[in-house]
């Protein structure tokens, strides 16, 4: 399988924004970015300025019920405190595939129940609280499903710098897409075939 490493530097990525809290050991759903929703620009400052980025490492391809490692890490020069959330969905921006918390003092898992998108995110422990420049970095899992030919995960974090408020933090976000391997040429062969019978 082939991997690739996304690194957002600031700027590069913009995604729209709408009201919600800040909450330390997670966050609201519906704040990656993805169609629909919010980020966690919301509520902190600076959404993809600045000197920082994102990195999310995982698979660009996966085979049907893999378990795929996905790694998240964020970095900005003299912040402190680091969060992030983020989540799956299919070319028709449903949920797709299962999370699977492999470190639950530092992520968790949460479900919208208006639309059934799942959301990996820090627990307060994860926020790397006093860590300096660099998150020390998010590991979780996804089991990929079977009949689905591309996923495209969403991310927001946030860098902060562990103030009362949410002033001088900075927010990046990214996509990442993956495909199944095999699929699209069996289902074009299929077509094919059935054009002749």
């Amino acid at each position: 399988m082939r991997e690739t490493v996304l690194v957002l530097v600031s700027g590069l990525l913009l995604l729209g924004s709408s009201g919600a809290q800040a909450f330390t050991p997670g966050v609201p759903t519906g704040l990656t970015g993805a169609p629909g929703e919010g980020t966690c620009a919301d509520c902190h400052d600076n959404l993809n300025v600045g000197s920082g980025g994102v990195t999310i490492t995982a698979q660009t391809e996966y085979a049907a019920a893999e378990t795929v490692d996905i790694v998240v890490e964020v970095h900005h020069q003299g912040q402190v405190k680091w969060g992030f959330e983020l989540t799956a969905l299919d070319d028709s921006d449903q949920p797709v595939g299962q999370f699977v918390i492999v470190d639950a003092e530092r992520t968790q898992l949460d479900i919208d129940g208006g639309n059934g998108r799942q959301y990996v995110m820090h627990t307060a422990a994860g926020t790397d609280t006093g860590v300096p420049h660099s998150s020390l970095g998010w590991l979780f899992q996804w089991v990929a499903p079977a009949g689905r030919p591309a996923v495209t995960f969403y991310i927001a974090t946030v860098a902060g710098n562990d103030g009362s408020g949410t002033n001088g933090d900075f927010v990046y976000t990214a996509t990442l897409s993956s495909t199944q391997t095999g699929l699209t040429d069996v289902t074009t062969w299929s077509r094919i075939k059935e054009m002749f019978q």
